[in-house]
């Protein structure tokens, strides 16, 4: 079956964007975000958010925090926990994409990058210009559409990275707010 190519303007793809946010997708096709909007995604196709069906699960899932196999990556995330623990209080998931999410927020992804690297790639909620008056020596480059992302790959690094994830987590709740 041939699939059908449709054209959608730069507002629509923002919109489709925005509720994919609002649904707990991370770094979804469009096509996807629609399926979940129309609701064709229930058998399974693509698992936008994780499906707790026991309260057990919901423990385990709640429990859940970013980790890693190289110690140097381990310590920077031990480091780190305490705070993103406080501001993702249902915590995180691991999703398809080798993310950990905050759940339900979806203010901060964190990758760790074991092989090459040896670093842990952040994506927060807002763009370049919103963490501009905070003066951050960290390089903070666009991303996806309201997002930008970092790298920090030392203990050093640490009170900055939390100070811009935590600037991230007020912007997304201020949209939140707004939007209500």
């Amino acid at each position: 079956m041939m699939t059908p190519t449709i054209r959608i303007d730069e507002q629509v793809m923002e919109e489709l964007m925005k509720r994919a946010v609002d649904l707990g997708m991370v770094f979804p096709t469009p096509n996807e975000v629609l399926r979940e909007i129309l609701e064709l995604s229930k058998g399974g196709i693509f698992p936008s958010r994780p499906v707790l069906s026991t309260a057990s699960e919901e423990k385990d899932f709640h429990l859940q925090y970013p980790s890693s196999k190289v110690s140097e990556i381990q310590q920077i995330l031990d480091a780190m926990q305490p705070a993103l623990t406080v501001l993702s209080t249902n915590g995180f998931y691991y999703d398809t994409t080798r993310k950990w999410v905050a759940y339900p927020d979806n203010f901060v992804t964190i990758r760790t990058q074991e092989a090459r690297k040896k670093d842990i790639a952040i994506t927060m909620y807002g763009k370049p210009l919103d963490f501009e008056g905070l003066q951050p020596s960290l390089q903070i480059k666009g991303d996806r559409p309201s997002y930008s992302r970092f790298n920090i790959s030392s203990l050093d690094q640490v009170p900055e990275a939390l100070i811009l994830i935590k600037h991230a987590h007020n912007l997304k709740q201020k949209r939140g707010r707004r939007r209500g």
